[in-house]
Parts: structure tokens; C-alpha cells; sequence
């Protein structure tokens, strides 16, 4: 099958908790100002040890995506970065969808049943492996959990 696409593992694959392309430079500005200086919170570790995929809203492309099965250290790191944000006076909506890990997207042809059954059927086989989240980028700016 067709793979258009495998972001590069040592600098590519990521997990995004938001998107902040959508704001003005002065709001961008506020978000980095706040989260750098106002945001506390901790390290925790991420296991990337559950697999998932998801048709893109182009109805073309299907990822293929490594999940955490333990999401609540992601979702505590969202809704902290939450009330940051909206503390500093700028509004973000309230994270609800699922953290992933994007592997590859891939085309119809792709046997993506045969590599779900296959992951879903040897689950005890496999993981992708573990990482300390201490830290996240947003454009330039490094924001560091306050024990890294």
C-alpha cells in the first residue's frame, strides 16, 4: 500500500496538546509570557503503549497513530496550560479529544485493517515506548515543567 508519509523519529514525531496557529502575534505573545512565567506544573512519564487510526477530514488519508493508554497526565498538562492562557486574558477552547502520536499517513490501498487487527491482536507484543514529558515547544519558545 501507498505510505506518503512517516515523520522522521528522532525529530518529527511529537504529540500535540494545542494549536496555537490561530491567535494574533500580540496574543501569541500573552500565551508564551504566561506559560513560561505563570504556568506550574511537574514532569510525569507518557507510554505510548496502545495503537489507533482515524480517515483525515480529506477522506483520503488514514493515520496511523501510537496512543497513550493512561491519557490523564496529557489532559491534567491541558487543562493546566487552559487556565493559564484564559488567566492572562486570552480564550482557549477546552481540550476533549485524545492525545496520539502520528506514525505514518497512509492511502486506501494500505492494508490498515491487517495492521490494526495485527496491533490489537498482539498487544501484549509490542510498545512504543516511553518519555518523560518535562518540556513542550510552542513556535520557539521552550516551556519547561518547574522540576526539569
Amino acid at each position: 500500500g501507498n505510505v506518503t508519509r512517516l515523520d522522521d523519529p528522532l525529530t518529527g514525531l511529537h504529540t500535540t496538546v494545542y494549536y496555537f496557529c490561530c491567535y494574533t502575534p500580540q496574543e501569541k505573545a500573552t500565551i508564551k509570557r504566561a506559560l513560561r512565567e505563570d504556568m506550574v506544573w511537574s514532569s510525569f512519564v507518557i507510554d505510548y503503549d496502545s495503537f489507533a487510526c482515524n480517515l483525515d477530514h480529506d477522506n483520503v488519508t488514514v493515520y496511523l497513530h501510537a496512543l497513550p493508554s493512561d491519557q490523564s497526565g496529557l489532559f491534567d498538562l491541558a487543562h493546566t496550560i487552559e487556565a493559564t492562557v484564559r488567566a492572562a486574558g486570552v480564550a482557549i477552547p477546552t481540550r476533549e479529544t485524545l492525545f496520539h502520536m502520528t506514525l505514518a499517513r497512509v492511502g486506501y490501498e494500505y492494508p490498515t485493517d491487517d495492521v490494526v487487527e495485527y496491533f490489537l491482536d498482539n498487544s501484549d507484543d509490542w510498545n512504543f515506548g516511553s518519555l518523560t514529558m518535562d518540556h513542550f515547544f510552542i513556535e520557539d519558545e521552550v516551556i519547561r515543567a518547574s522540576d526539569a
